[in-house]
């Protein structure tokens, strides 16, 4: 079973992945050496798979974090038009 909880908080830990303004952020190698590490750190039995398993688990956690993160945002979108749209007192 996968831990969405562990998976962002492995997220939260590397900024870099998702601080648009750091200096880091455009260096893509870094990028994929930080998710290779959330890889290693959510993926069960990561170090018996092979190269190009690790490479499609990888994505799918990029995939991952991409939903939880728009779901987050369409989230939050609702709650400030329910906020702003209500009618005065």
């Amino acid at each position: 079973m996968f831990d969405t909880e562990r998976f962002i908080i492995e997220v939260q830990e590397r900024p870099t992945l998702y601080e648009v303004k750091s200096k880091e952020y455009a260096n893509r190698e870094l990028k994929a050496k930080l998710w290779m590490e959330i890889g290693q750190e959510v993926v069960a039995h990561w170090a018996d798979l092979g190269p190009e398993e690790k490479n499609k688990a990888v994505k799918d956690l990029m995939k991952k974090w991409k939903n939880i993160r728009d779901s987050y945002k369409k989230e939050v979108n609702l709650e400030t038009i329910t906020v702003s749209g209500q009618s005065a007192s």
